[in-house]
């Protein structure tokens, strides 16, 4: 009896266990009654029974199915927000790499602005060279064929007063043998004349004549040979007359010869000068346009190089905008807020040497924007223009050795001023300065052509025209000598 007692509380208590469990599961959410989202086969109900066969336990497997396609929604929508996640990251990491790519072709192309100036300073020397060498060997040449032309007058005119040398020695030779004939004539004529005369002469003639004809044909006779003897004199004095003028003739020519000569030897040495000139001349052409093609051939390099070092100035220009404006207003903050006069020194003792403003580039025909005012070395200091606080000092890739002053709010607006290419910087993030205060020395470094100060004034972050600010400014020692 108590055995079959037993059995009977045993079965009465796994019944109402079982009740019990189906009216909990009944009451709970699917996810609370069903810890696993796909049970065993040994947590399922191998038996029917009447308390799970009922509409409790219809009602509990409904809500267990609801729950389960809940939660495989759920888990579908988290795979789609992973997979809109995962493509967004891409993309940004695909952009992120394109924006590299294109910085590196960028660099691959690069040259120093530096070299862009003096290439682009080469190049107008070299063309200016080249139009000079070539005036230059277009004169020579000039002056080579008018040299040449020279050349062969006086060689023309050598030849012409060498002939006429010839003929006027031949003529004297003439002019002389006929004066020589002449004199042997007169001398014939003298002989006959004193051998028919005898020592008495006309009388001797007169006396041996036998008869008066005889007398008559020797008084002929003497007459006669007077008569030659006078014609022989006339014709030498005729003849030495021509002697004169053939001398002077061949003195004359002598004379043109030697000129033409000596112009004919001045012709040849301009001739051969010109020549070496215009060798000269070609040569220096041709060094001229190889100097021309490398200059071409470094402005062509140098040119990608500055725009890529503009881009990067810029980039980094706007990004000192966010740093000045974030570290501006932490300053302002605190209880030693910097307050400027507005009143500027200048920063520099040199002379202005480049304005803010756009510039068209003369050689590669682009605009660029200059964001402040450039000073010339001057004493070698940099002075700050106004009171303020150090915001920071930094090395910049473009700005070189900075240093950035804070100077408050002037006019409702913060105004900032940055100092740039400096060899050395003299103050600290934190240092308050006073205007007119020396806080660096002015240097080249960063992209920079030489020493200069780059000065900028920002407000709220963003560079302004210093010009206004500087108008009238005095200089730092006479701001000392006022003070």
């Amino acid at each position: 009896m108590r055995a079959r007692a037993a059995r009977r509380s045993r079965s009465v208590a796994g019944l109402l266990v079982l009740a019990l469990a189906c009216l909990i599961g009944s009451e709970l959410p699917a996810s609370a009654a069903d810890v696993t989202s796909d049970p065993s086969p040994s947590s399922t109900p191998t038996a029917t029974s009447p308390a799970t066969t009922g509409p409790s336990s219809g009602a509990a497997e409904r809500k267990e199915a609801a729950s389960r396609e809940a939660e495989r929604k759920a888990a579908a929508d988290r795979v789609g927000a992973r997979e809109a996640a995962k493509a967004r990251a891409d993309a940004q990491a695909k952009a992120e790499e394109e924006a590299v790519i294109a910085a590196e072709r960028a660099l691959e192309a690069a040259h120093d602005a530096a070299e862009l100036v003096a290439a682009s300073a080469a190049l107008a020397a070299a063309q200016a060279d080249l139009v000079v060498a070539r005036q230059a060997l277009t004169t020579a040449r000039d002056q080579l064929a008018a040299a040449q032309q020279a050349d062969a007058a006086a060689q023309t005119d050598l030849d012409a007063s060498v002939l006429s040398e010839e003929r006027a020695i031949r003529d004297l030779a003439d002019v002389e043998a006929r004066i020589t004939a002449r004199q042997e004539d007169l001398g014939r004529l003298a002989r006959t004349a004193y051998q028919s005369n005898g020592s008495m002469g006309n009388w001797a003639l007169v006396l041996s004549s036998a008869t008066p004809d005889e007398l008559t044909e020797r008084l002929a006779f003497l007459q006669s040979i007077g008569s030659a003897g006078n014609a022989v004199m006339a014709e030498l004095a005729v003849d030495r007359a021509d002697l004169r003028a053939a001398q002077n003739r061949l003195t004359a020519a002598r004379e043109l010869a030697e000129s033409r000569r000596q112009a004919a030897a001045a012709a040849l040495a301009t001739v051969s000068a010109t020549e070496m000139l215009a060798r000269a001349a070609e040569r220096q052409v041709d060094a001229v346009v190889k100097a021309r093609e490398a200059a071409l051939d470094a402005a062509r390099d140098a040119a990608v190089e500055d725009r890529r070092r503009y881009q990067v100035l810029i980039v980094q220009s706007g990004a000192l905008a966010a740093r000045i404006t974030d570290l501006a207003a932490r300053i302002a903050e605190g209880k030693r807020a910097p307050q400027g006069s507005g009143v500027f020194v200048r920063p520099g003792t040199g002379e202005t040497t480049s304005p803010f403003g756009p510039r068209l580039h003369p050689i590669l025909n682009y605009v660029k924007i200059h964001t402040g005012t450039d000073f010339s070395a001057g004493d070698g200091i940099a002075y700050a223009a106004d009171d303020g606080v150090v915001l920071f000092t930094e090395f910049n890739v473009a700005y070189g050795n900075m240093t950035v002053i804070d100077h408050g709010k002037i006019g409702g607006v913060r105004i900032t001023t940055l100092y740039a290419h400096q060899a050395a910087v003299g103050v600290k993030p934190g240092d308050r300065v006073v205007r007119g205060q020396a806080i660096g020395v002015i240097g080249s470094t960063g992209y920079s052509t030489g020493p200069h100060l780059h000065f900028e004034v920002r407000v709220d972050g963003e560079p302004l025209d210093p010009a206004p600010f500087l108008r009238d400014a005095r200089l730092p020692s006479q701001l000392a000598r006022t003070r």
